[in-house]
């Protein structure tokens, strides 16, 4: 739930209607002007009182400034641990837990135990895929997985374990991954590499919610429905594994309502004229299109809280580095609502470019104009204004990005 500007985690299950209550006295504390009522009114509450107390909605938040080159993979998984703790001991003292329900009780603790070793394990590749880093780690990193049940039917509420599982078994596959790829041309070949483990290491029940929530949760991540169908195709041959018509036919839904999803989007064309805008950069001056004639244009659509956005900023720095002098501008449009965080985080993370940020009704304009439907999103326009491509490579995909540019730039 979004509320002045800050985002605050909710929970709710099947057959209950909760009710959100908001003061909106702008004069108040934001966290004492929400009231919930309803079946998970008390879970509710206690996620709010954690947001007072952490004043984050979710750890991975400053969880992921230890996974900087300025921390060496221990020290980062020793600070990452004092955040667990830290949430553990709050849990343990939190003065209304005999309101929670048992079964949300047990949830939570196996959500705080199978979120921390995942993304101690997580880290690993967010360094080397994000931060260019080489990282590896001795097996005494990995000695608290030792404490960690990898079959565990009990943990089958837990959304993170079942994270935890996807990173722990890609842990010992990492060097099969092809690191040029990206998107589902990188994790397609992936989930089949980790296939044979999964079958081996999980019996059960365990087994057949961790494929049917891997193949749902990979249908979510396609963009084509061809790939939506090599999706499909791979899930035959594990189906018979799940033996359970429900969850069989909710993972073929999931890859059903991709498609008609697929279907309803719609995307500029090649030639095109690109939608313009009137947006003001750090020093409240305006720009539009027409400003840059004559140049190539790298449209990236972002936002500070958007982790993916943050991730790729180093390499396209160095994408901007190579082509400096050259007739292209890089545009960096900012969707943050909170001006003064905006700023900061140009300065901290020395984001290249032009930046520009939304006012007013532009954010809505522009994912209209745009057929934004999620950030990072990358447009690259010609030098007449043109649509090159209205869902340009990422600058995480270097190669296939530069090749793009050099080939309309000259």
């Amino acid at each position: 739930m979004n509320y002045q500007n800050r985002s605050f985690p909710l929970f709710t299950i099947p057959n209950d209607t909760l009710k959100i209550y908001v003061d909106i006295d702008l004069g108040k504390n934001r966290q004492n002007s929400i009231k919930y009522d309803g079946k998970t009114k008390h879970i509710n509450d206690y996620f709010l009182s954690k947001f007072k107390r952490f004043n984050y909605p979710d750890i991975a938040i400053p969880a992921m400034n230890y996974t900087s080159p300025s921390y060496s993979i221990y020290e980062g998984a020793n600070k990452i641990d004092s955040l667990f703790n830290e949430e553990i001991k709050y849990f343990s003292t939190y003065e209304n837990k005999s309101d929670l329900p048992d079964w949300f009780i047990e949830m939570e603790k196996l959500n705080l135990i199978y979120y921390n070793a995942g993304y101690k394990i997580s880290s690993i590749f967010f360094r080397n895929q994000f931060n260019e880093e080489n990282t590896k780690a001795d097996d005494s990193y990995f000695n608290f997985l030792g404490s960690i049940p990898v079959n565990n039917p009990k943990a089958y509420l837990s959304s993170y374990y079942f994270e935890f599982l996807s990173s722990y078994f890609l842990l010992h596959n990492l060097d099969k991954i092809d690191k040029n790829k990206t998107g589902f041309e990188r994790a397609f070949p992936i989930l089949e590499i980790t296939l044979p483990n999964v079958l081996k290491e999980l019996t059960g029940s365990t087994r057949k919610l961790y494929l049917t929530y891997v193949f749902s949760r990979y249908h979510q991540n396609t963009n084509k429905a061809s790939q939506v169908s090599k999706l499909d195709s791979l899930f035959e041959t594990v189906a018979i594994y799940i033996n359970d018509s429900t969850l069989i036919n909710a993972v073929k839904n999931s890859g059903d309502a991709k498609i008609e999803t697929l279907e309803k989007i719609s995307f500029l064309s090649k030639g095109e004229k690109a939608p313009d805008f009137y947006l003001s950069d750090i020093n409240e001056k305006y720009y539009t299109l027409q400003d840059f004639k004559g140049k190539m244009i790298y449209l990236s659509f972002w936002a500070t809280w958007c982790s993916p956005c943050i991730k790729t900023l180093p390499k396209k720095n160095d994408i901007i580095r190579k082509y400096e002098n050259k007739q292209i501008e890089f545009i960096n449009v900012s969707f943050d609502t909170e001006k003064d965080k905006w700023e900061k985080s140009i300065k901290d993370y020395n984001i290249s470019g032009l930046n520009l940020i939304c006012k007013g009704n532009w954010e809505d304009v522009l994912k209209t104009n745009y057929y934004i439907q999620g950030i990072p999103k990358y447009v690259l326009i010609n030098k007449n204004g043109e649509i090159i491509d209205s869902d340009a490579p990422s600058p995480g995909n270097k190669t296939e990005l530069t090749s793009l540019i050099d080939k309309y730039l000259n």
